[in-house]
C-alpha cells in the first residue's frame, strides 16, 4: 500500500460480505465468513431478515470497535479520545453507531498486519482476523447506522490508519516459528483430571479460554490436541471456541476429532504460544538447567 496515501473509497460490489444468523452475530454459512464474496447483494440479504457481515482481513481493512455500557462501566469512546491525546487524532474514515450506542471506525489496514492487539482494556476491541455486523444489520430491534464516510453515490471512504496507531496496536514481531506438531504413536491415556485444575495451573489453558475471540489457528490447533486428553474434551473445546467471530461448531467438531492423532507436551505449546514465557513450570526448568551449567 502506498505510504502517501491518505483514503480509498470502495463501491459496495468492490467489498467482500458475508451472510450472518438473523438477529444474532454468528455466521450463517457453513464456512463462516471465509464465504464471502463480492457483488453480495447488501440489501437484498438485509431484507430477507439475515444479518450483514463485512469482514475485514479479507478486505484489508481494520477495525477500532468502541463499545458502551454503562451496566458494565464500559465506555469506549472516551478511552479511544484519551488515546487521542498521546498517538494523535483518528483520520475521519467510515464509522458505524452500534445499537448500544457504541463506534465503529474503520480504516485500511496497515501493510503486513497479522494478528493485532485483540483488546483496549475493557471496553475496545481491535478486529481484524474476523468482521463486524454491517449497517442495516439489527440486534434486538437496534440497528447498526453508517453515520461517516459515506460518499453521496454509496461509496465508502475508508482513511489509512495513522502510524502511530498502527504501531500500539501491533504486537511485538517476532520471528516467524514453524509450526510442527509431531506424530507419536503410542496408546493414548485419556485423563478423567480436574480442567480447573489444569487453566489454573497452565497459562496457555487460561490464553485459551480468556482469549478465544483472538486466538490464532496454531494455538486453536494445539488446544484441542491438549483437550483430547479429557474424557469431556470435545464439549470443552466447543464450549471455548464459542466466543471467536469465525466460531462454526462444524468446523469446530472437526478441528478436534482432526486433532486425535497428534500428542502434545510443554515443549510443543511453547513453540506457538507465547503463553508459556510466564509459566512457573518452564521458569523451574530455566533454574535446573542454569544450575546444571554452572
Amino acid at each position: 500500500m502506498d505510504t502517501l496515501l491518505s483514503s480509498l473509497d470502495f463501491g459496495m460490489n468492490e467489498l467482500a460480505f458475508c451472510r450472518v444468523l438473523p438477529n444474532k452475530k454468528e455466521p450463517a454459512d457453513k464456512n463462516g465468513y471465509k464465504t464471502c464474496r463480492t457483488n453480495f447483494d447488501v440489501s437484498g440479504v438485509l431484507k430477507t431478515g439475515f444479518n450483514v457481515g463485512l469482514p475485514l482481513a479479507v478486505n484489508r481493512l481494520i477495525a477500532i470497535d468502541m463499545d458502551v455500557d454503562p451496566t458494565k462501566g464500559y465506555d469506549g469512546i472516551s478511552v479511544i479520545t484519551e488515546l487521542e491525546k498521546t498517538l494523535g487524532k483518528l483520520p475521519q474514515t467510515y464509522t458505524q453507531r452500534t445499537p448500544r450506542g457504541g463506534l465503529h471506525k474503520v480504516f485500511l489496514a496497515p501493510p503486513n498486519t497479522e494478528q493485532p492487539k485483540g483488546k483496549i482494556g475493557k471496553s475496545v476491541d481491535v478486529k481484524y482476523n474476523g468482521y463486524i455486523l454491517f449497517a442495516g444489520s439489527s440486534i434486538n430491534g437496534r440497528y447498526y447506522q453508517a453515520i461517516d464516510r459515506v460518499a453521496e453515490d454509496g461509496r465508502l471512504i475508508f482513511a489509512v490508519l495513522p502510524d502511530s496507531w498502527a504501531n500500539y496496536i501491533e504486537p511485538v514481531k517476532r520471528a516467524p516459528m514453524e509450526f510442527k506438531i509431531p506424530k507419536i504413536n503410542i496408546d493414548r491415556k485419556v485423563i478423567d483430571g480436574d480442567f480447573g485444575k489444569m487453566y489454573e495451573n497452565c497459562p496457555f489453558v487460561q490464553r485459551c479460554v480468556n482469549q478465544a475471540d483472538i486466538l490464532s489457528e496454531p494455538e486453536w490447533h494445539t488446544f484441542a490436541c491438549l483437550l483430547n486428553s479429557l474424557s469431556n474434551g470435545e464439549e470443552l473445546f466447543d464450549k471455548f471456541s464459542q466466543p471467536h467471530e469465525g466460531y462454526d461448531p462444524v468446523l469446530t467438531q472437526e478441528k478436534f476429532r482432526k486433532a486425535k492423532k497428534y500428542n502434545v507436551n510443554c515443549q510443543t505449546i511453547s513453540r506457538v504460544s507465547d503463553a508459556c514465557m510466564i509459566c512457573k513450570y518452564k521458569n523451574n526448568e530455566r533454574e535446573i538447567e542454569n544450575g546444571r551449567n554452572q
